[in-house]
């Protein structure tokens, strides 16, 4: 028994013995990959711990991988990718440049999955305030964010902000009824790291604040022989076209005027009666979404009803009241019919009725009235039209009158 006990102790120290001279195995390294762009068609990275050469895998599952080329840089690139779709890669070590397995060493890297990045596709504009611009895209496929530009005319894109929504409001140092254009390009972050993609969409096509009210409102041209008249307001370069409204004293409306000029159609004269109008522009977002500018301020005029001739070098006016006027001021002019107007101080004639009126001119200004001469008659009417009008307003009608040679 002491034998045997003897002998087995001498086994395991032999076997002991042999286990610390036997060579150690080498064990495998894992090579390390490191993405440095990522595109909508490529992706470039960076192996690392490897010696010699590797091979690349590459393939839309784990399982699906197959040999795509071999190199020896540590920079190495992969092409022809399908945006949107997700990818699985991995590099293998091999002992020398080529195909065959025979040269595999055992070194891999991990498999890493990613998603090529793909190109923003359209750009579009969803709302508007005076100082700021609302702009809306369609979700890219991989993107977890996206950057927004401004372009600023001199073919240079300026970065406005990041966001994760696929919408985006512009509102710092916007002007009103002004354009502007924009760019985007999509984000991705992961683990592999982030990535912006390789082209803007630049949308060349103007993007639009909503326009101030506009200014300038007037009646343009007052025909009285013609029984017509057309109203206008100040050009809004921007603007797809305009809307303007035209009321009676009691804010009814009366006519509406849609159309791409700053000036009405010629409308049917109204006469006798306080009347007050309005403009605003807009431009057209889409083919059903207009984006208005707001009202403006409304104008108040009257036509009165007569009418003005000359006879013996003299001009008389024969008119009714403006219905609610309080006061009328005639002026008279030698130049046009927007400009030299001169207020007749002392008229001649004498009030008809309680609502009518018999005036007759023999001067302008200083001089008395010129054969073979045509003057300008504006009569100015004060009263009131509504509280959109704020009370008290200025109304003038305007008409041509000739003072012929003889008569």
């Amino acid at each position: 028994m002491k034998k045997y006990f003897s002998k087995a102790i001498l086994c395991f120290a032999l076997a002991m013995l042999v286990l610390a001279v036997a060579p150690k195995s080498k064990a495998a390294t894992n090579l390390g990959i490191t993405v440095t762009d990522l595109t909508s068609s490529k992706i470039n990275f960076n192996v690392e711990n490897f010696s010699g050469y590797y091979q690349v895998y590459l393939g839309t599952s784990p399982q699906a991988m197959v040999y795509k080329n071999y190199s020896w840089n540590a920079s190495c690139s992969q092409s022809g990718l399908t945006p949107g779709t997700t990818y699985y890669l991995q590099v293998k070590e091999s002992s020398k440049s080529g195909t065959s397995t025979t040269y595999l060493t055992g070194n891999v890297s991990p498999v890493i999955s990613f998603q090529p990045l793909e190109d923003p596709t359209d750009l579009y504009q969803t709302g508007a305030t005076k100082n700021s611009i609302t702009l809306s895209w369609t979700a890219v496929r991989g993107a977890t964010s996206y950057k927004i530009y401004i372009y600023n005319g001199s073919d240079n894109l300026y970065e406005l902000g990041e966001t994760s929504s696929t919408q985006y409001t512009v509102n710092t140092n916007l002007n009103p009824g002004s354009a502007y254009s924009f760019a985007i390009r999509s984000v991705q972050s992961s683990q592999l790291g982030t990535f912006v993609s390789s082209n803007y969409k630049f949308e060349y096509q103007k993007f639009y604040t909503k326009a101030a009210a506009p200014t300038g409102v007037r009646v343009s041209s007052y025909y009285s022989s013609l029984n017509k008249m057309y109203f206008a307001c100040d050009p809004n370069t921007n603007a797809s076209g305009y809307q303007f409204e035209l009321r009676n004293a009691k804010n009814k409306k009366i006519r509406t005027y849609n159309g791409s000029s700053y000036s009405t159609d010629s409308m049917t004269i109204i006469r006798g009666k306080f009347m007050k109008f309005r403009f605003r522009s807009y431009f057209n977002l889409n083919d059903t979404t207009r984006i208005y500018s707001p009202w403006s301020k409304y104008k108040v005029f009257g036509v009165l009803n007569g009418k003005y001739y000359a006879a013996k070098g003299k001009i008389h006016l024969r008119m009714k009241k403006l219905n609610g006027a309080t006061k009328e001021v005639v002026q008279i002019s030698s130049v046009s019919s927007t400009a030299g107007f001169k207020t007749v101080k002392v008229l001649k004639g004498k009030t008809l009725k309680k609502k009518a009126l018999n005036y007759t001119l023999t001067k302008c200004g200083k001089s008395r009235l010129k054969r073979g001469h045509t003057y300008y008659i504006r009569v100015i009417s004060y009263g009131k039209c509504g509280k959109g009008a704020k009370g008290k307003s200025p109304v003038s009608s305007s008409a041509s009158v000739y003072v012929p040679m003889y008569s």
